[in-house]
């Protein structure tokens, strides 16, 4: 529902360019119309600009983001085809067929492996540093000193996965 007032200035109708005149036609939202066919009409553009705009972003997404992380993540093509069967009901098995809401929720689980790939890759670099992930080895800080300096993660050792 949009809030129009009826316009207590003077302007240019911001469809037609013609001139308005104090208490005449209709001001919404900082624009001017001389009637409300005009108003109308603005509204409808403004609708169909974004229904093209979400149109190309969907493009943008199906055509290049998905692919793309599929690629980062090496996913191979049976995975991807049970991926796009079980987000569309078992109705689509490639990505080119995917509808909106369908590529939206594929994104998001390729965002969400790509998140856990590389938390299990910092899990493993710190394994192989052989440092605790929360105090990088110091074993406590003087920040935590209310707490009592301990990192609760290693209890004060610094090392990985190992407690005094």
């Amino acid at each position: 529902m949009t809030t129009t007032l009826t316009n207590r200035y003077p302007g240019t109708c911001i469809h037609c360019a013609t001139k308005v005149a104090a208490g005449a036609g209709i001001y919404n939202y900082g624009d001017t119309f001389c009637n409300t066919d005009h108003f109308d009409a603005h509204g409808q553009a403004l609708e169909a600009q974004q229904t093209a705009e979400e149109h190309e972003r969907f493009i943008l997404q199906r055509d290049k983001f998905i692919p793309a992380m599929i690629e980062e993540l090496g996913l191979k093509p049976e995975r991807v085809t049970a991926m796009c069967e079980k987000f569309s009901d078992g109705t689509v098995s490639t990505v080119v067929d995917l509808d909106p809401k369908q590529a939206g929720k594929m994104l998001n689980k390729l965002g969400d492996l790509r998140y856990q790939r590389a938390q299990a890759a910092k899990g493993r670099q710190a394994k192989k540093d052989d440092k605790c992930t929360r105090c990088g080895g110091a074993g406590g800080s003087d920040r935590w000193a209310e707490t009592g300096w301990t990192c609760y993660q290693c209890k004060g050792s610094g090392r990985y996965g190992k407690v005094q």
